[in-house]
């Protein structure tokens, strides 16, 4: 496993956070170099943005953060994508909100070629969804 050193260690919990981040990050002064490795030997790598949690909002993050030219990691305890929607697989689980309004707005490409096939995602499909978007 490798280890973090987050360059700003400003911790972000919300997507629309990431801009105050940004603006707090400009002109901070760098922290003196600390070494590659930590008392186990294990190599640390430096990164902008942890998100923790690879739902819908930590997706969103992670692509934001990208966007913006930052250095981001996103882990996720699951063995996949969509942090409730991996969790909750209880019969008839589906979405409360029209599918076609629960998906990314960047994702154009993605959102043209999908074809839900209810009003209101099932679990599955929504499953489906954010694993395509984590796969491109």
């Amino acid at each position: 496993l490798k280890r973090l050193r987050a360059k700003s260690f400003k911790v972000v919990w919300f997507p629309f956070a990431l801009h105050f981040a940004m603006a707090r990050r400009v002109g901070v002064p760098s922290r003196q170099t600390l070494p590659k490795t930590d008392q186990s030997g294990v190599a640390a790598e430096e990164v902008d943005i942890a998100v923790v949690g690879a739902g819908f909002a930590g997706v969103h993050m992670l692509h934001t953060a990208r966007k913006l030219g930052l250095v981001a990691r996103c882990f996720e305890v699951a063995p996949d994508v969509g942090g409730t929607w991996y969790w909750n697989r209880y019969p008839g689980a589906s979405c409360d909100t029209p599918s076609m309004e629960y998906c990314y707005s960047w994702c154009d490409d993605i959102n043209q070629e999908w074809n839900w096939k209810r009003r209101y995602g099932s679990h599955d499909e929504i499953q489906a969804y954010i694993r395509r978007v984590a796969e491109k």
